[in-house]
């Protein structure tokens, strides 16, 4: 292990935090724990209250029954909505694939 001697006159570094380093910043602010509260409820609502529903229906069968044909109409739906985005899709990419055909008489 090695010893530093200072030089008598010699300045010692000045090892304090800087000023800018006890300031809060953004993220800190952002990371204050009733924010991070207010983003779990705020980033998955629908997966939560999905749950809330499924969790009552175990305990209701008509609650169930009603659940389910919601569900399978809600399911039934966003195919429907996924067909269709997907044939705009199929269609602008054979849009945009454009060839030139030259046709000759004879050949």
């Amino acid at each position: 292990m090695t010893r530093i001697k200072n030089a008598p006159n010699q300045r010692y570094l000045d090892t304090q935090r800087f000023d800018w380093e006890s300031d809060e910043t953004l993220v800190d602010r952002r990371n204050r724990l009733p924010n991070r509260i207010w983003r779990f409820i705020r980033s998955g609502w629908w997966w939560k209250l999905l749950l809330i529903a499924f969790i009552i229906a175990l305990f209701d069968a008509n609650f169930m029954v009603a659940f389910l044909t919601f569900l399978g109409i809600a399911i039934q739906i966003i195919a429907f909505m996924s067909l269709i985005v997907l044939q705009f899709v199929a269609i602008f990419w054979f849009l945009s694939r454009t060839r030139q055909y030259e046709i000759m008489p004879g050949a």
